[in-house]
């Protein structure tokens, strides 16, 4: 993974003593990489330069966790917005168009 559950908790605020959802944090984290891949079309190892993924994409991916985090179910009871300039700002760049 390129990201890790300490980073998240960092990002999210969350505790770092706080371990009950490490598990499921862990598996936010899993899904959120791949579907980064498939939105890019293309493996996220091709953006690692000297073991460090590319600024963008780790960002995309902590701001991926926290919707996931944030939003636990698939129905929203509110009327949701996208915020300009988060993910697919930070994922267009990357995509690979075939």
């Amino acid at each position: 993974m390129y990201v890790t559950v300490a980073e998240i908790k960092e990002h999210l605020n969350i505790s770092a003593s706080y371990t009950e959802e490490d598990s499921m944090l862990n598996s936010m984290i899993e899904a959120s990489e791949i579907a980064v891949e498939n939105y890019l079309q293309q493996p996220i190892d091709t953006f690692v330069i000297e073991n460090k993924l590319n600024a963008a994409l780790k960002h995309a991916i902590k701001i991926m966790v926290g919707n996931f985090y944030a939003n636990r179910e698939s129905v929203a009871y509110t009327n949701p917005q996208p915020v300009p300039y988060t993910l697919e700002f930070l994922l267009k760049p990357y995509r690979k168009y075939s």
